[in-house]
């Protein structure tokens, strides 16, 4: 696994030599927000260190034995997840990750994790993958929950950082329950309505997916428009939508509905001939 795509933004890929400056630069950046949780930061003082631990996951994954890769959006070095171990006795890993503070809200370690579980479990044919962390991180727990993991545990004051101890919760996945919940999955497609005054006024068109919702299709009839309905219909699927967020394309004329209705907006460029396209993104937690 040297490289797979995460979206049409982004991708994972092994971390080489050429990228220690660029990843001590993402570090040195988000380095509150990173050593929050995670110690590594306390150790990472220069560009040889970062170099030292690329060359150190270079060769665990030359013994077949763990490594870390970098994520990437839009070409740039944004988070790094790996495999801590592998073992090939119980036929178990453990996987970690961390996001700089500049690319949350995208989804981006879910859908990494998703790819990493994947390959662990029909490639590896691993057993079991398990996810730690402290109990008070919350964006960082979401991620197994949003996936389907069973929270397995916690292990009083696992760690001392920054002055204090910290818990640790591990959560945990094996392989029949990936194939039960992933492997098999089906794309859901869903339509749903809203009246008014016993009349039905607006439609909005879903399709589920195992990360994420795509909103189709939203449409009010003219006679309603400016009466909030769109409004109320994005509010109500959003009570009804669990994976880690709502994605949209819409073309410039709708771009203030999808923002004004707490949307990311993205610019595709010109996809069509004279028509520019954007994606909108709605983030239920930042990850």
């Amino acid at each position: 696994m040297f490289k797979s795509i995460i979206d049409q933004d982004s991708y994972i890929s092994l971390l080489e030599n050429r990228h220690a400056e660029e990843l001590f630069e993402l570090i040195d950046n988000s380095r509150d927000s990173i050593g929050e949780w995670l110690d590594f930061p306390n150790h990472t003082h220069e560009i040889n260190d970062t170099r030292k631990f690329i060359e150190r996951t270079l060769n665990s994954f030359a013994a077949n034995n763990g490594y870390w890769v970098g994520i990437w959006h839009k070409g740039k070095l944004a988070g790094s997840i790996g495999y801590l171990y592998f073992d090939w006795q119980s036929k178990k890993t453990e996987i970690g990750y961390w996001l700089s503070k500049d690319f949350g809200g995208l989804g981006l370690v879910t859908k990494a994790c998703s790819l990493f579980m994947k390959y662990a479990f029909e490639e590896l044919k691993l057993n079991k993958v398990e996810i730690c962390m402290a109990t008070s991180n919350i964006r960082s727990r979401a991620v197994p929950e949003r996936l389907g993991f069973k929270e397995e545990g916690t292990v009083r004051c696992f760690e001392f950082l920054n002055g204090k101890y910290l818990d640790r919760v591990t959560y945990g996945m094996i392989g029949e329950e990936w194939s039960g919940n992933f492997k098999d999955q089906k794309i859901k497609g869903e339509l749903y309505g809203i009246y008014f005054e016993n009349e039905l006024t607006g439609i909005i068109g879903l399709i589920h997916h195992a990360l994420e919702t795509e909103l189709k299709h939203i449409a009010v009839h003219p006679n309603h428009r400016n009466k909030g309905l769109g409004s109320k219909l994005i509010e109500e699927i959003q009570k009804l939508t669990t994976p880690a967020h709502i994605i949209a394309e819409t073309d410039r004329e709708a771009v203030n509905f999808y923002k004004k209705n707490g949307f990311i907006i993205t610019s595709l460029g010109e996809k069509y001939p004279g028509v520019e396209r954007f994606k909108c993104i709605y983030n239920f937690m930042k990850a």
